[in-house]
Formats: C-alpha cells, structure tokens, sequence
C-alpha cells in the first residue's frame, strides 16, 4: 500500500480553507458568549500570577494554561477577534493531525476517499461552533491530537508525549480521557514496559501533571463540580449540541441526523470487529484510542452531568476518522450522497452565526446591540441594573451602568448610591428568577415601584419543544427587559 499522510500543502490548504470559511461567516467578529466573559474579565484586571494562582488554588475551577496564553498574547496587541483567529487556528491544526493520520491509513492511490476525508474534517459542526473559542477547548484539541500522533507515529512512549499530556492536563482536568485512550492502546497492544522510554515519558509528565493534580484537589476541596443535568439528560443533550455544532436547535437537527447515522454506523463497525484484538495497522490503533475516548467521555457525562458540548472539541476529529475508516462511506456508492450528508449541518450552522430563531444555547441568539441601544435611553445616570445574562452585563458596565449580578448581587456601586435609585431596570432571561440571590434583592428593588416599560428580544422558536422535553417554564423570548420607577 502507498502510504503517505495529507502534506504541508494539504495541511495549509485546510487551515486557509477553514480560516477563509469562518471569516466570511462572520465567526470572529461576534460578541463573546457566556463563558468568554471569564476570559475577557481575567484579560482585563488579572496579572500573570492571579490567573495562575486562581487556576491552581481552586479559584477557577480549570487550570490556568489556556488563560495564561490569551494573556500573552493579548500582552502582544491582539484583539478578541485575532484571539479567535488563533484559538479557531489551534482547533483547525487539531484536525489536520488527525486527518494526516486518516490519509496515512489510507492507500495514497485512493484519491476519493482521500478527498472524503478532507471533506469530513473541514465540514465538521463543533469546529466552526467551537473552534474559535475564548476558552480552553481549542488548545487542549490539539494538544491531545498532538500526543496521540506523538504515540502513534513514534509507536511508544516518547519525553514528547508525556510534555504533551502532562500540558493538556494544565488546561482542563479532562485529560484524563486521552490518558485513559493511551492506556487502552498500551493494553490493545499488550505492550511491556520500557525503562528508558517509558521513564522519560513519566518525567516529562510529572512536572506539568503534578501541578494539574494540585490544582484538581484545590477545585474538589471547593467544590466545583457542575451539574446541569441528570446522566440521560447530559448526555442527550451532549449528543444533541455535538451533532449540530452547539448551536443548532431541536427543529433544525434533523439535518444532523444522516451524520450522526454514518458516525454510530462507523462505532458499531468498531465495535463488531473487534478492533482492539488485533491494532497492528494505524486505523485499529486509531479506533481503539477512539473507542475508548468515546467511552471514558460517556462516563463522565454521565457520572457529572456536565452537558456542555463543546468540552468534546477535542474528541471531534477522532469521530471524523472512524466515519472515513470505518462507516458506510468506505463503500463507493455510497461515497458522495453520503459526505454530502455528513456536511450539510456545517452547511446550515453558518448559516445561522450572525442570527437565528432556532438556537441549541438561547445565549447565542440574544440580539445584543438592541437590548443595549434600548436600555441606554431608559437609564438614566444612578439608575440600577439587575441581569443575569453575562454577556449583557459586561456590555451594560462597559456603559457605565451599576450592574448586579449572579455573582454579586450587591455590587459596589450600589452600596455607594447616596440615595435610592430613580430607575431600576431588570433584564431578564430564562435563569433570572431561577437564582434566589439576584430575584430576591431585584424582587426588594422593585417594592413601591411600577413598571414604566417593558420589551422583549430575540426569539426561541423550539421553547414549546424545551419545556415538554425539559419541564423547564422557557419563555418565547430570550431576553425581557423591564422599566421600574
């Protein structure tokens, strides 16, 4: 077989490919999402040293790498938008790894599925819906794409591996999983230990995964778990926000559901097989390392009830490789309806960036300039703010408006005021009132007042499926602001 991987030419033309897609779809120039404003904040006021200790002390409940790179380079002049061009540049360089392993799997000669393959890799939904994050998704991609190549291509461990793991673990505990990947693999290949190469691949690993362990039992001391949901809710709705990217809603994911047919098509073959009985050539090793990543990811999901899915960026690629190597499209009937399929909610997710009535995460459809222009001419200077909307709340303070939040629902500035507001504005969105904090002191702030004004903002057209579904009182809108004097 006529082995060779994708190239630096292949590699550039994904990277130009992507990167030219994102633009034109107006990817970097949005306005942050929710968890970006952690980011932005730390940015803002945070040194060096306050986000490293915050992220080993427990104060944040990830570890500090990623935020220590946006600081760099921030430090450097780069705006949030160049930001995203590099985190968007990180997660692209995470799927090139693994689709030059992909193509070196397959025969040189067999350009279709070499073709396939690009197709797929540039086509997939969470890496144009989570790519270009201000978060630590995109760098912990492909340092857990890197170590895996690392391994695979060197056939053992390597110095180079264990900096790689030991890194990935400084930017999100989940490490664990493409740990537990590289433990199945040394299984699958019933692999003896190597004193020398196996040492120096526990060295490496020490130093930066010794401070990930630190920094774990600090979070564990103070208790930052999440939980949003129990374990079928999380992983429904993990499957769910994979499939469409994160960002499309319940009526537009049935384009999602040929690709999410061709990657289960893809596991059961996996599965059927019996891969990790015999992972001699590159696709077995990849699958197994796949199939368990896929599992240990399910647990966690499960056991946490964490539903974010956006945390499973990293594992992306590695589905991508098991639908080229192992789904229905090996068969060349198949090959062309089948990557269109596979495609089309990338397709329709770019689609939806700049506006959408259909969102998977509500947050992504507040219409954020209109609230704010609305808001300016009804606060007036002493007026008080109550949102719990991140996003909102950090545009309304960039005003200069006095803002409490889910965090500090008696911020400074309130407990400065000399005299009691004229104004008091509450924006509302669905977790408002869910929060006893923020309601009660906004409910006491409104005692004596009546409501001068009132509009709503953005719409969710599958509420109605979210509250059967959820039991959750979603409202149709997805912002609501209220005037009270």
């Amino acid at each position: 077989m006529n082995r060779r991987g994708i190239g630096v030419v292949g590699a550039g033309a994904f990277l130009v490919l992507t990167v030219a897609v994102g633009w034109a779809a107006g990817l970097f120039s949005r306005l942050p999402f929710d968890d970006e404003i952690h980011t932005l904040r730390a940015l803002e006021s945070g040194s060096f040293v306050d986000i490293a200790l915050a992220g080993l002390t427990g104060g944040d409940i990830h570890p500090p790498l990623s935020m220590l790179l946006f600081k760099a380079l921030s430090g450097l002049g780069l705006s949030p938008p160049a930001l995203r061009v590099v985190s968007f540049v990180l997660a692209a360089l995470a799927f090139v790894a693994i689709l030059d392993l992909v193509c070196w799997c397959l025969d040189g000669a067999d350009r279709a599925r070499r073709l396939i393959a690009f197709a797929l890799f540039a086509g997939c939904p969470l890496l144009f819906g989570a790519g270009d994050s201000l978060r630590w998704y995109p760098l912990f991609a492909v340092l857990v794409a890197g170590f895996v190549r690392t391994v695979f291509v060197g056939g053992h461990a390597s110095p180079m591996a264990g900096l790689l793991l030991g890194l990935a673990a400084l930017t999100n505990y989940i490490a664990v999983v493409p740990a537990l990947a590289y433990l199945a693999y040394r299984m699958a290949w019933r692999l003896r230990w190597r004193w020398r190469s196996d040492g120096w691949f526990l060295a490496a690993l020490a130093l930066p995964g010794g401070f990930a362990v630190f920094g774990f039992a600090a979070v564990a001391r103070a208790g930052g778990a999440m939980a949003d949901a129990g374990p079928l809710g999380a992983l429904a709705g993990t499957a769910l926000g994979y499939l469409g990217g994160g960002r499309l809603g319940l009526s537009l994911l049935p384009v999602a559901l040929p690709a999410a047919l061709l990657t289960g098509l893809a596991l059961l073959a996996v599965v059927r097989r019996r891969v990790w009985r015999d992972v001699g050539d590159g696709a077995g090793a990849l699958a197994v390392a796949t199939l368990a990543m896929v599992v240990a990811s399910a647990a966690i999901v499960a056991a946490t009830g964490m539903a974010k899915p956006r945390t499973f960026l990293f594992l992306a690629p590695f589905l991508c490789a098991l639908t080229v190597l192992y789904g229905p499209l090996t068969s060349p009937r198949w090959r062309s309806v089948g990557t269109l399929l596979a495609v089309a909610p990338t397709l329709l997710l770019l689609t939806q960036l700049r506006a959408t009535e259909w969102p998977f995460k509500r947050n992504h459809a507040v219409p954020f300039d209109k609230v704010v222009e609305w808001i300016a001419p009804n606060a007036p200077p002493g007026s008080m703010v109550y949102a719990s909307e991140p996003v909102l709340v950090w545009l309304l303070e960039k005003k200069g408006l006095c803002v409490a939040d889910r965090y500090q629902p008696e911020p400074f500035c309130a407990r400065s005021m000399r005299r009691r507001p004229a104004t008091v504005l509450l924006v509302r969105d669905h977790v408002f009132d869910a929060d006893p904090a923020l309601g009660d002191v906004a409910a006491r702030a409104i005692v004596g007042r009546s409501r001068a004004d009132a509009a709503t903002f953005g719409t969710d057209r599958d509420a109605a499926w979210k509250r059967k579904l959820t039991s959750v009182d979603l409202p149709d809108w997805i912002v609501r602001v209220e005037v009270w004097r």
